[in-house]
């Protein structure tokens, strides 16, 4: 019953993006279960990518090789700042495609804190 050791990174360090650009995220967690990438905007969370953590100890990718996720801003802007929550679960529950906070929070309070693991992660996308 070990906590879970889940940890993330990208080709940027700085985690800026270009418009346009192909993002892709890679993790290690040290427990099977889902990752689930957000975006939160204002205060709601939209489920952006699902993942399933298989081999313990190897890199994942989110997105996986057959997908693609790119960076957007938004048309009337030229800079966009986007907050990022990865969540891993280790219990098999259902998720929703969109959460407000409170929801988000009693998601992730039915899930047994050694089952689980949030990192947040502020983002900037620029033309």
């Amino acid at each position: 019953s070990s906590s879970i050791d889940f940890s993330l990174y990208t080709t940027n360090d700085d985690f800026k993006f270009k418009h346009d650009e192909e993002i892709v995220f890679t993790g290690v967690s040290s427990h099977p279960g889902r990752v689930i990438l957000f975006n939160q905007d204002r205060g709601t969370y939209t489920k952006v990518y699902e993942t399933y953590v298989e081999h313990p100890g190897y890199e994942f990718r989110i997105p996986d090789d057959n997908h693609t996720l790119m960076a957007k801003v938004p048309e009337d802007r030229n800079i966009s700042q986007e907050r990022l929550l990865f969540v891993f679960l280790g219990v098999d529950i259902s998720v929703k495609d969109e959460y407000n906070h409170k929801e988000l929070q009693r998601l992730l309070e039915s899930v047994p804190v050694l089952k689980r693991r949030t990192i947040y992660q502020l983002t900037q996308i620029v033309r």
